[in-house]
């Protein structure tokens, strides 16, 4: 664990993520709650046709910004795949862009991040496969949840390869 503005976190590539905050931590800053809310503010009015005049709003200057902002577009393209493209297409230009940060003599880059926060979604969506199909195997009846974390698994699928091919362009 490391310590950061009096506060434990884990390390930022295994940093666990506040999912509705959108920022690492239960005891974030006022400062870095409010940048991450803003964040999501610029993440809900994105569209192609405000894309370049939002993306230059985006303020990231440390790296538990970047953790939160990756985790928020993540978690976004994963709820909105209708607009996964777009997404795709900020972290394409956000890791272009953003510069790497050095955290307790850790590099963080938004690649680094969102490669790991994509390894992390495989992980779990194959486990619940796994889970599920044994339940199947026992003769048990799975719950409409269970296939629809399944369906879910392979959309989830598509998104996140799309995700890391983009960042892979630059």
């Amino acid at each position: 664990m490391h310590q950061a503005q009096g506060h434990s976190y884990a390390t930022p590539m295994g940093a666990q993520i506040h999912s509705q905050l959108g920022c690492v931590g239960v005891g974030e800053s006022l400062e870095e709650q409010a940048k991450q809310r803003k964040f999501k503010v610029i993440l809900n009015k994105l569209t192609p046709q405000n894309f370049k005049k939002l993306l230059e709003q985006v303020n990231i200057d440390n790296a538990v910004t970047l953790i939160g902002v990756v985790s928020q577009i993540f978690d976004k393209a994963l709820k909105e795949p209708t607009f996964v493209e777009m997404y795709a297409d900020l972290c394409f230009h956000l890791s272009g862009t953003l510069p790497d940060f050095n955290w307790n003599g850790e590099e963080i880059t938004f690649k680094r991040l969102l490669i790991n926060k994509c390894q992390e979604e495989f992980e779990r969506v194959e486990k619940e496969e796994e889970e599920a199909s044994r339940v199947s195997e026992e003769g048990q009846t799975e719950k409409k949840g269970k296939r629809k974390d399944s369906m879910f698994g392979g959309e989830c699928y598509v998104i996140l390869d799309l995700l890391v091919s983009y960042t892979r362009k630059g």
